[in-house]
């Protein structure tokens, strides 16, 4: 995925959320929005519709994978298509 292609978007704090891109091996988008930059949180549909005209790009052509009952609500909302993920496996 193109490094400009892609945003983080998260009520998670920027120090949390830096922390799991290193943990993950991933660099940070050029887009990166967290709790401290939120002013309207989630299930806001502004929450993915701002973060992707900031991108250039439309956010019905844009794909949410959220975590959160308010985060799916937020990016179907602003009519993205959005991955709910449901279950997190640790090993």
């Amino acid at each position: 995925m193109p490094h400009d292609g892609w945003a983080i978007f998260t009520a998670a704090t920027s120090r949390l959320t830096e922390a799991r891109l290193e943990a993950a091996g991933l660099n940070a988008p050029s887009l990166f929005i967290t709790a401290e930059d939120i002013p309207v949180g989630k299930s806001a549909p502004n929450c993915y519709s701002e973060p992707t005209l900031r991108l250039g790009k439309n956010v019905t052509r844009c794909v949410v994978f959220e975590d959160a009952p308010a985060g799916i609500q937020s990016g179907r909302a602003a009519g993205a298509e959005v991955v709910a993920v449901t279950q997190r496996v640790h090993s």
